[in-house]
């Protein structure tokens, strides 16, 4: 129950207000600084945690229509959205990509940590850019992340970015990721390992390999 309302508490709105504060606060010097690596650090950490906002935004706003026997408050709900989340939703949105072009422009992709890769990829993903979002996995990839659900998921990832323009690379991604599940479920923690497999449920009914059933049926089982 204290879980449940810590999160509630850091997801709400002027929580989400004060990060926004607090970030543009930390970085304002960073940004600034003449060496391309600590802008390149400030330019990611302000990307990230606008993301982190902007998408809470949206929950919030899927929020708005549950539970279905509260509909009638609908209404005054999304007026409270829209003056309250919409603003700095909308602007995180907006600075998000371009905050993170800066970091790439500034010390490539070479240069990335696998974080500043993993924020970057979640920002391109959301804007359906995947040829992009293809050259900053595989870059996270050769930086040979430590956990295998780190790999699992940049795998999996990588194989949805690629399903379009490589099909047979992506089913063997699809492959690979369920292999850093099984080592992740043994060595990290099996919610990991549950979302890694649920991807690679989705995956597997998009390229007809006949066990995304099973592998959803895993997933349940590591639940």
């Amino acid at each position: 129950m204290g879980s449940n309302n810590q999160n509630s508490e850091e997801s709400s709105f002027y929580a989400q207000r004060r990060l926004f504060l607090l970030v543009n606060i930390r970085n304002e010097r960073n940004i600034h600084s003449d060496n391309s690596l600590t802008r390149a650090q400030g330019y990611s950490a302000l990307s990230s945690a606008y993301h982190t906002i902007y998408t809470g935004a949206s929950t919030e706003f899927g929020k708005i229509f549950k539970p279905w026997w509260l509909l009638w408050l609908a209404p005054i709900r999304v007026a409270l959205w829209c003056v309250t989340w919409f603003p700095l939703g909308i602007w995180c949105y907006l600075r998000a990509l371009p905050l993170s072009n800066k970091v790439v422009c500034l010390i490539g992709y070479g240069s990335m940590s696998i974080g500043m890769c993993n924020t970057r990829q979640s920002i391109l993903f959301d804007r359906s850019k995947y040829k992009e979002a293809r050259k900053c996995l595989i870059a996270g990839l050769t930086k040979n992340p430590e956990k295998a659900y780190t790999r699992g998921i940049f795998y999996v990832l990588l194989a949805d970015a690629s399903k379009k323009y490589d099909p047979y690379d992506a089913c063997l991604l699809v492959r690979m990721a369920l292999e850093e599940a099984r080592e992740a479920e043994v060595e990290e923690d099996s919610s990991q390992a549950t979302y890694i497999c649920y991807r690679c449920a989705i995956l597997s009914d998009f390229f007809d390999i006949n066990n995304g059933h099973r592998l959803r049926l895993s997933t349940k089982t590591l639940q």
